[in-house]
């Protein structure tokens, strides 16, 4: 009986350990799986790209989507709000501002590849974003006409929680400059960028979208991984393209055009960029949001030209931004400044040479100028300093009291532009 007693306590624990060989290789095959299917869908590389030091690679999945199906799926907001800058203030519609739709309209959507894989992951359908309605301003919609047909200049522009703001960029690009392709590099605005209603400031068809979900920004740089896909998507398209941002607004003066400037210089082939300097506005002693930045905005920080101090450190007008030949764009070294290909060169309003790492001296801006509306109200610079940017290096207020302890004198350049 002893013996008997012995087998089957045996057998009892055999079958115990067979059965726990077996559950432990299942559970870890179902893992397994599942890690793999989450690596694919994610796409994360082995280590942090660095976009600084090479051009960003395009993730798959770019091909357009529908938008008014897509975009709500893709964004999952956690509320239908509008964040940060983009709040409008109790909006009333007029006759000159329609209340915006939820879906968008017109222009093209391009879903970043892993907001699908988000999107795919979650099994619950959120309810549909809603777009706030489009808030008063001081400008009239002009009429939509046909403009520069071939798009020889696009605008590419990161951006996030910024809507109030594009409407007015927006509005003067197109009306003033005849720019008839903006490329929205949303970096993952709430709700989706695509979503809203841009219809009382431009066609929504000169529009086109890229959206990154916060989920799936791997960069820190993520201003100059959205550079890199303006060009490697979109720049076979155009014969230039600018890089400015939402606060940021050209200016030419006198008989000079944005498009002619950049016709001089098409024939040239050693000039690969244009560089232009800043004009940086202060608040203006407004503490709340106005209407219009244009209008509203008319205090400038004077220049400080020292062509003796270290050249590897730039003032604040001595900052560019910079328009350049999208084939001679080989990569961005910042938000101001490209390397170019075959040896091309940066150069200013008068053709000298651009060769500082973001800014040009001596200042000029005799035909062009950025209009860089850096600080706004103290309410907007709250906002800014909320939603950070796309370089991971957001202003604070240490930039807020410098600028707006420095001389300043009347600005009203911006002014004379209606709508």
């Amino acid at each position: 009986m002893a013996k008997l007693g012995d087998m089957i306590s045996t057998i009892r624990w055999r079958n115990v350990v067979l059965v726990l060989v077996v559950l432990t290789a299942l559970h870890f095959i179902f893992i397994d799986d599942t890690l793999r299917n989450s690596y694919s869908s994610y796409n994360v590389p082995d280590k942090e790209h660095s976009a600084v030091s090479e051009p960003a690679k395009v993730p798959e999945g770019n091909a357009p989507v529908d938008v008014g199906k897509t975009a709500p799926e893709l964004a999952k907001p956690p509320a239908p709000l509008v964040a940060g800058d983009s709040k409008p203030a109790d909006p009333k519609p007029t006759s000159a501002t329609k209340p915006a739709d939820a879906k968008p309209s017109g222009g093209e959507f391009y879903a970043d590849a892993g907001a699908a894989a988000v999107a795919g992951a979650n099994k619950e359908t959120p309810a549909e974003p809603t777009a706030p309605a489009a808030p008063e301003t001081t400008f009239t919609p002009a009429p939509f006409d046909s403009g520069d047909k071939d798009e020889y200049l696009a605008i590419c522009v990161s951006v996030k929680d910024q809507y109030l703001d594009l409407l007015e960029w927006l509005t003067h690009h197109y009306h003033h400059h005849n720019v008839r392709r903006f490329y929205l590099m949303d970096d993952g605005s709430t709700p989706v960028l695509a979503t809203l209603n841009f219809s009382s400031a431009v066609d929504p068809k000169a529009i086109t979208h890229r959206y990154y979900h916060p989920a799936t920004r791997l960069f820190k740089h993520q201003q100059l991984v959205a550079y890199d896909e303006c060009i490697a998507l979109f720049g076979h398209k155009h014969k230039w393209m600018a890089f400015l941002d939402a606060d940021e607004f050209l200016e030419t003066r006198g008989k000079d055009t944005l498009h002619g400037m950049l016709k001089e210089l098409d024939s040239d082939e050693k000039i690969g960029a244009l560089a232009i300097n800043w004009q940086i506005h202060t608040s203006s002693g407004l503490l709340k949001r106005p209407a219009s930045s244009r209008k509203s905005f008319v205090t400038c920080i004077e220049n400080y030209d020292n062509p003796g101090h270290d050249p590897g450190f730039g003032k604040e007008n001595e900052h560019i931004k910079t328009i350049v030949k999208t084939k001679s764009y080989n990569r961005p070294l910042n938000p101001h400044k490209f390397e170019l290909k075959d040896g091309a060169r940066t150069v200013g309003e008068n053709g000298d040479n651009v060769d500082r790492f973001a800014w040009r001296v001596p200042i000029t801006r005799d035909r062009i100028s950025v209009h860089h509306f850096a600080s706004k109200s103290r309410e907007q610079f709250e906002a800014k300093i909320s939603r950070g940017n796309g370089m991971g290096d957001p202003k604070g207020w240490e930039w807020w009291n410098h600028t707006e302890s420095l001389p300043d004198y009347k600005c009203e350049e911006m002014t004379k532009y209606d709508p």
